[in-house]
């Protein structure tokens, strides 16, 4: 009589194919967790970057409606209008604020690449590598009782998209 092979189970390549399989749906996963990390982190620095210049916005609304803010007293470009430009460090705190005369260079229009020494108003030099955030503030005004406002940022962040956050608005001076 001959014996019936009745063993029961899986063969070794079943096993390997089914772990192969495995292997490619939880790559796949991670990859699709990461990917969203990194979009989440973009979506971070550039939300950062719209509250500062929602921030500048206000701070300067604030001062026109209180009659600190005075237009006449500030340094103005060929055009007339006086620029702003600030730079934020990793620790939140504004380490460059300066009102641009004619003749100065822009630190915020120059490329990052370029920008070789930074000093504050005291002229203590600045490490570019803590810079997180670039603002420029363009202040016109439009008939002595309205002043245009155009605030831009952008973050310096390796992770962030790059792109330019700017809000343009007009404020009436009520004094």
């Amino acid at each position: 009589m001959s014996k019936k092979n009745s063993e029961r189970g899986f063969s070794l390549i079943e096993v390997l194919v089914a772990m192969a399989i495995m292997g490619i749906v939880l790559f796949a996963f991670f990859n699709i967790i990461n990917t969203n990390n990194k979009a989440n982190t973009k979506n971070d620095t550039d939300i950062t970057s719209l509250n500062y210049v929602q921030s500048e916005i206000e701070n300067l609304r604030e001062k026109i409606k209180s009659g600190e803010f005075d237009f006449d007293s500030l340094d103005k470009l060929e055009d007339g209008t006086v620029v702003y430009e600030k730079l934020i460090d990793k620790s939140k705190k504004v380490v460059y604020d300066k009102v641009l005369s004619e003749g100065d260079v822009s630190l915020y229009d120059t490329p990052y690449e370029k920008i070789t020494t930074i000093k504050d108003e005291d002229g203590n030099l600045i490490d570019k590598g803590n810079i997180t955030n670039k603002i420029k503030t363009i202040v016109e005004d439009k008939s002595g009782q309205i002043y245009k406002i155009a605030v831009t940022g952008k973050s310096m962040n390796d992770y962030s998209s790059k792109k330019e956050v700017k809000i343009v608005t007009e404020i009436f001076k009520d004094k």
